[in-house]
């Protein structure tokens, strides 16, 4: 379990096929990491990279390795290619929980839209599949890339349902989030609040 409060902006270093699964169409990702998560972090402890959950199979001073599976590649988006990626440590009985709580089993990929300025922060809108509009209220939480959000506006269309986040520059400043540009994908991951009760009253309305 996460808090969606990235511990620090790691880098993707080397991406190796693998045989995960036993198709080859796994892949092992190297990630740069600050040195202090060496003393902190073991092999076999849970890390969430871009939202992603995924286990710690070895580890250096410089870097750790995880396996992706090839079922985790086809729902997500930013393991497979060199760049900056947002890591948090899992959390332990008794931490805060200063986001809010997030599994980093990752729901889908959104779409950046658009991205203004609004004095020192920014305006940033994505687009979500249709299906997930129940789960996203103005004011509610949503993790992206593995960063707890609040939702600022929320538009229904057709096949899609539009959000709008704020971003301050404390949050730009320690995350990948400075990287983003209209067109690029995040991974997201609706608040399991919110996903519970939606299940509950559709049961209770059977």
């Amino acid at each position: 379990m996460f808090s969606g409060i990235v511990s620090e902006v790691g880098k993707i270093v080397d991406v190796i096929p693998s045989r995960l699964g036993g198709k080859g169409d796994g892949r092992v990702i190297k990630i740069k990491w600050n040195i202090s998560n060496i003393f902190y972090v073991g092999i076999g402890d849970s890390v969430a990279v871009n939202g992603v959950c995924l286990t710690v199979t070895s580890k250096s001073i410089s870097y750790f390795t995880a396996d992706v599976s090839a079922e985790t590649l086809s729902s997500t988006t930013g393991l497979v290619e060199v760049g900056l990626v947002n890591i948090e440590k899992s959390l332990k009985l008794g931490d805060i929980v200063c986001g809010h709580l997030v599994s980093g089993h990752v729901d889908g990929i959104a779409k950046v839209r658009n991205i203004t300025d609004v004095g020192d922060s920014k305006k940033i809108s994505l687009s979500l599949p249709k299906e997930f509009s129940r789960f996203v209220s103005k004011k509610g939480s949503i993790a992206l890339d593995g960063v707890s959000l609040t939702i600022n506006e929320v538009e229904d269309y057709e096949i899609e349902s539009v959000i709008s986040i704020n971003l301050i520059p404390h949050t730009l400043s320690r995350t990948n989030f400075f990287t983003k540009k209209p067109g690029m994908y995040v991974n997201f991951e609706v608040d399991m609040m919110a996903r519970t009760l939606d299940r509950l009253l559709a049961a209770q309305n059977q």
